[in-house]
């Protein structure tokens, strides 16, 4: 624990922007053995136990989570979370599982023992090379719709000309140039991915690759296909609710209740919200995700399955891809390079984190309706990751509350939900953390997939943090 807090991964700039300072050593309790049965074991509990004495930022610890697990070990794992450092996650076992047999056909077996890497990827320990992908901004998406393929910050032409937004008669014909905008950017994306692996391959790992099952064997190296299950993200999306929650208030405002004009919209938006506070308000109070409402929950589900027809389901290599969903700290970086859009956010703020939480301030109807929302966004078994970060306020884990937040894990679990992260401190410490850093040095907090001490976050990602719900119950 101390060893590994003790080394630092020197980033470029722009690179720390995007990942911040995480290393992103995984470490992972409970889950099944390969005959199916409970592998939580005594090193699981000392693990718990030095991570609650210790409270340091990685490794970071993971719960798979399954319904054998004691309530003992589980009461445990909260009394973990309460300590406010984002740790454990929960993944959900049972769709780990179908997910590695679905993609990769692999061995029940084999499935069974899938462990957390990266961020929220599951894998198999020895068996898995793991290549990495290129981010999507799909906020970008509803922009060009609106400008005609133009960036409205840029003015550069970069996607499709879709037609004028004026122009359009009804909500379906920008959500039609809306999927076109998608149609460009996911295969754009895609290729910057296969260029990254083919450089890659200029870099073999031999060390790496001996310690990999499979590779020595068939005298591949991991970068080459070497090891016995290869799992590759293509695409990994960002801004998805972003956008989701951008076509609800247009479908809502524009075409259903005929409140703004598009036109008024897009100057709306142009400006920034700077004296259109009036339709910046219309906007946050348009039907939003997070809220157990199809009207937004469904299209937040559209999108997702439309990029995942949209990538390529095998790489330059044969191997088998899918689509990914999480942020690390991209929805912020990414939300510097995004203007203001119809869900209400400003230009350049920071799109919505992970890739099933709530917009900030828009999870109105409590922590279930959340949790039903994002079951139902993503398919997880297709998708190979994705990620739900949620905060309660210290007291709401207190007493009863550590049982009631095991049963809403519970819940999300058997709706068919994947992962999910908690952060456990108040806005007011995470404030007075900003104004005086010195008396918070030890504060961490979880971004994404990881966690990290408070103060040496850029201050938009602390900003992030702060504005996301405190939930109750």
């Amino acid at each position: 624990f101390l060893k590994i807090n003790q080394l630092a991964d020197v980033r470029p700039p722009h690179g720390f922007r995007f990942n911040q300072s995480r290393l992103g050593q995984q470490l992972s309790l409970g889950g099944l053995t390969p005959e199916g049965k409970d592998a939580t074991n005594e090193l699981d509990w000392l693990v718990l136990e030095a991570q609650h004495r210790l409270r340091v930022p990685e490794p970071l610890v993971n719960l798979v989570y399954h319904d054998e697990l004691s309530e003992e070990f589980l009461l445990k794992c909260v009394d973990l979370i309460r300590t406010g450092i984002g740790q454990p996650a929960f993944h959900n076992c049972r769709v780990g599982i179908e997910r590695e047999i679905f993609n990769h056909h692999m061995p029940l077996e084999d499935a069974r023992t899938f462990a957390i890497a990266g961020c929220v990827q599951s894998y198999i320990p020895g068996c898995t090379d793991g290549y990495w992908y290129s981010r999507l901004n799909a906020a970008k998406a509803i922009e060009f719709a609106l400008e005609n393929g133009k960036d409205p910050l840029t003015g550069i032409q970069i996607g499709p000309q879709t037609g004028e937004a004026e122009s359009f008669q009804t909500y379906d014909d920008l959500y039609q140039a809306f999927v076109r905008q998608l149609a460009y950017l996911v295969p754009l994306t895609y290729d910057v991915s296969r260029t990254a692996w083919s450089q890659q391959r200029n870099f073999p790992t031999p060390f790496g690759s001996s310690l990999v099952n499979d590779c020595i064997q068939k005298g591949k190296d991991i970068v080459d296909g070497g090891a016995r299950y290869s799992f590759g993200d293509g695409v990994c999306l960002v801004g998805v609710v972003d956008a989701a929650n951008s076509l609800a208030a247009i479908k809502k405002l524009v075409y259903e209740d005929k409140k703004i004009t598009m036109n008024q919209l897009k100057k709306a938006v142009t400006a920034d919200f700077e004296g259109y506070e009036d339709i910046q308000r219309l906007c946050f109070e348009a039907p939003k995700y997070g809220n157990d409402d199809e009207y937004a929950d469904s299209i937040t589900q559209d999108i997702y399955e439309i990029c995942d027809r949209l990538q390529p389901k095998t790489d330059h290599l044969g191997r088998p891809l899918m689509m990914s969903a999480y942020s690390v700290a991209s929805h912020t970086a990414f939300g510097e390079y995004t203007g203001a859009l119809p869900n209400g956010k400003k230009s350049r703020e920071s799109l919505v984190d992970a890739s099933v939480s709530a917009q900030g301030g828009t999870d109105r109807n409590g922590p279930t309706a959340l949790v039903k929302s994002a079951a139902k966004a993503i398919d997880n078994v297709k998708y190979s990751s994705n990620h739900f970060n949620m905060k309660f306020h210290p007291t709401a884990l207190k007493g009863q509350g550590a049982k009631k937040l095991l049963s809403l894990i519970k819940t999300y679990f058997d709706m068919g939900g994947y992962h999910v992260q908690f952060n456990c401190i108040s806005g007011e410490t995470l404030k007075d953390a900003q104004l005086h850093p010195e008396e918070h040095k030890e504060l961490i907090v979880r971004v994404a997939g990881f966690s990290a001490y408070f103060i040496t976050l850029d201050k938009d990602v602390q900003d992030d943090i702060i504005k996301r719900t405190e939930l109750k119950f």
